[in-house]
C-alpha cells in the first residue's frame, strides 16, 4: 500500500515565520506532515522512516534564442543543496521493520539559517528565489519529505 503524503502550514497563517537574514526574527518554516494511506481508509500503510528538509534548486538553461543553439547547446546543468539541516520526523522503534499507520500528522519546524557560516554551507543565508526571462536561470525552493515503506521502498515528495 502506498502512502499518501501532504505538508500543511498552520490554519490561516504562513509557513515561514520571521524574516530570512534577520537574526532576531528567528527565520523558520513551520507546518506538519500527514501520512495517510493511497487509497481507502481502511488499509494501513508500512512506514519506517519519514524525514524533511528544505532544498534549494539552481537550473541554468542553455541560450536557446536561435533554432540551431536549441538542438547543439549543452543540457541544462542543474544544482541541489539542502539549506539547513535535514530533520528526523519518525522512525521505527528498533527492532520492527515497520510501523502500520491509518494516519500520521508530523509536526516540524525547519530553521532557516542566517549566519555568514564560512566554510559551512548549511549555516550561510540562502540566496532570494529568481527566474530570469524564458527561464535561462531560476533558483527556486522546495521542502522534500522523504518516506521510507519497509527496508527497500524510498519515495520522496516535493512542495514547492
Amino acid at each position: 500500500m502506498t502512502a499518501f503524503v501532504r505538508v500543511c502550514g498552520p490554519p490561516n497563517t504562513n509557513f515561514l515565520v520571521g524574516y530570512p537574514g534577520i537574526s532576531a526574527t528567528l527565520p523558520r518554516i513551520e507546518g506538519k506532515v500527514e501520512v495517510r494511506p493511497g487509497s481507502g481508509v481502511s488499509a494501513p500503510v508500512a512506514i519506517s522512516l519519514v524525514t524533511i528538509c528544505l532544498q534549494r534548486r539552481e537550473t541554468i538553461h542553455p541560450a536557446a534564442d536561435s533554432v540551431t543553439k536549441k538542438h547543439l547547446a549543452a543540457p541544462r546543468k542543474e544544482i541541489i543543496d539542502i539549506v539547513g539541516k535535514e530533520m528526523l520526523l519518525f522512525r521505527c522503534p528498533a527492532g520492527k521493520e515497520y510501523e502500520s499507520v491509518f494516519s500520521m500528522d508530523l509536526p516540524f519546524v525547519l530553521f532557516i539559517p542566517f549566519g555568514r557560516g564560512g566554510e559551512e554551507t548549511s549555516r550561510r543565508v540562502p540566496p532570494a528565489s529568481l527566474q530570469l526571462a524564458s527561464r535561462t536561470a531560476e533558483t527556486y525552493y522546495e521542502m522534500v519529505v522523504m518516506v521510507q515503506q519497509g527496508q527497500q521502498e524510498q519515495k520522496k515528495y516535493a512542495f514547492p
